[in-house]
């Protein structure tokens, strides 16, 4: 009888084991990447920023996301923190944005800042910032689709494009990224 019980058990976790395997046979992981991100408010100690998320969903199933966090990085220092509660609903073989709220430390941006008003003030050559973007997207269902979805999203700031334009020699077809203005309270 213990013998008949065993060999239950047995079959039963191979067969858990083969069901398990077969649910992640031609899925793939959804794309998570960095939209864009604008300046929503600014104190003397804080700056509040709106971040966009898109999640691109690689698979013929809807994905449920339950929400999502993550960090901004500088020239390789953490300077902005993500973290977003919204539910959303991807299509499968399709995409959506996700909207969160961001929030850096002024005190953490003063040497960048500083480093870019002193170059801009010299006649230096501006240096464009390496970003680095990364973080979880929070899945919810059943199976599969459940679980934590990690991005990581990097590129380059192009800070020479605005000392061009500081200094009125934008180059034509040149990228600029959009100056969003601060409002003080």
């Amino acid at each position: 009888m213990r013998n008949i019980a065993l060999l239950v058990t047995v079959c039963l976790f191979i067969l858990a084991l083969s069901s398990c395997a077969s649910f992640g046979v031609g899925y793939k992981a959804p794309e998570v990447t960095l939209a864009s991100i604008a300046v929503q408010d600014a104190t003397l100690f804080e700056t509040s920023f709106k971040v966009k998320l898109r999640v691109i969903n690689k698979n013929a199933d809807p994905l449920q996301i339950a929400g999502s966090e993550g960090d901004i990085y500088l020239s390789g220092s953490k300077l902005i923190s993500i973290v977003s509660g919204q539910q959303a609903e991807v299509p499968g073989f399709g995409s959506r944005i996700i909207e969160a709220e961001a929030h850096a430390s002024n005190l953490n941006l003063v040497p960048l800042l500083a480093k870019l008003l002193v170059q801009l003030q010299s006649g230096q050559a501006v240096e464009d910032v390496d970003y680095k973007a990364s973080g979880v997207v929070h899945l919810v269902g059943g199976g599969l689709f459940s679980g934590r979805v990690p991005f990581k999203t990097t590129g380059v700031l192009p800070l020479s494009a605005v000392q061009n334009l500081h200094q009125g020699l934008l180059e034509p077809g040149k990228y600029v990224a959009p100056l969003t203005p601060l409002t003080a309270q």
